[in-house]
């Protein structure tokens, strides 16, 4: 999922029922995503107590989303705090779990369909 795909996402977007998070990237097209398991309860809290759609990922205004240069400092300054020693960005985490469903077999097609190549 890329930067800008994970801040525009609204309660609306999380259908815990069925584990699929529906990711809109353009006007009239969108992906699904299996909700990975750890994630399920934190969601379906948010889907009950959250109007659906308000944004997942608030910015400092309740009507705008978190912007993507927010969410790149959140990251850095975590890999800073956890003593990562390499530069980390959300592009490398977005490339590293590509390689990590590479190398479990999931498979290019599946793989490459749920990064939106």
């Amino acid at each position: 999922m890329k930067v800008g795909e994970l801040c525009r996402l609204r309660w609306q977007d999380a259908d815990v029922a069925s584990r699929q998070l529906t990711i809109r990237y353009a006007l009239t097209r969108s992906r699904c995503v299996v909700i990975p398991e750890a994630l399920l309860p934190v969601l379906a809290l948010g889907v009950r107590q959250c109007p659906a759609d308000d944004h997942i990922f608030r910015g400092t205004r309740p009507d705008k989303p978190l912007c993507e240069r927010s969410v790149e400092r959140i990251v850095r300054r975590l890999a800073m705090d956890a003593g990562l020693l390499k530069d980390v960005c959300c592009m490398s985490l977005r490339h590293s779990h590509a390689v990590t469903r590479l190398t479990v077999r999931v498979g290019w097609p599946v793989s490459a369909r749920s990064r939106s190549h």
